[in-house]
């Protein structure tokens, strides 16, 4: 027998404030059994995400809704292959991130300490600072992509025998703070929209 007397439920969820990746050497961003305490951040629930030094996380997001945060980092690297990703004014700051596809956004800063051999193609929006430090390998901004930093953006890359070739090729790019680019055999070829 199901009565219904108008009665309503509510609840209070209370948003973590930070989960960790436990997850080993590298693994899937939605798997469970990858998270302290098996909170996978996902959809809003997460505050700040942690992925400790020498951790490779991909992210496949194939839901509709974005992940978001309100800062990741911590060191760790960051493989984005699909979804979106939105992290509020914490920023990010990683040890290294490749992008093959999806969004990654964030209103604060945007920091990777080794861009090594990177490869960003999909959509990248900083309301910051972009600070991209490569010492062993190539960036390289894809046609099909975009790019738009509204702070200033900094590329520095190695010395004498480790190369660094900064590649803007993509449809759009928008660097309103201005680019500052040093290193060993620096490149900015644009081939696409460059303001």
């Amino acid at each position: 027998l199901n009565t219904n007397n108008g009665a309503t439920t509510t609840a209070n969820i209370t948003r973590l404030n930070s989960v960790t990746w436990i997850g080993g050497a590298s693994g899937d961003w939605f798997d469970a059994k990858n998270w302290a305490g098996g909170a996978v951040p996902d959809l809003s629930n997460v505050a700040n995400v942690i992925i400790p030094v020498n951790t490779l996380v991909s992210f496949n997001g194939m839901e509709a809704t974005p992940v978001s945060l309100d800062s990741l980092g911590n060191q760790g690297a960051l493989a984005m292959m699909a979804g979106a990703l939105n992290v509020g004014n914490g920023g990010v700051s990683l040890g290294g991130f490749n992008q093959t596809g999806g969004s990654v956004s964030t209103t604060g800063n945007f920091a990777v300490t080794q861009a090594k051999d990177n490869t960003q193609v999909g959509n990248l929006t900083v309301g910051g600072n972009l600070s991209l430090t490569n010492t062993n390998g190539s960036i390289s901004q894809l046609a099909n992509s975009t790019v738009a930093v509204k702070g200033t953006t900094t590329l520095v890359g190695g010395t004498e025998g480790k190369p660094t070739d900064v590649s803007l090729n993509s449809n759009t790019n928008s660097f309103a703070g201005g680019v500052s680019a040093t290193g060993k055999d620096v490149v900015l070829n644009a081939n696409g929209a460059l303001t």
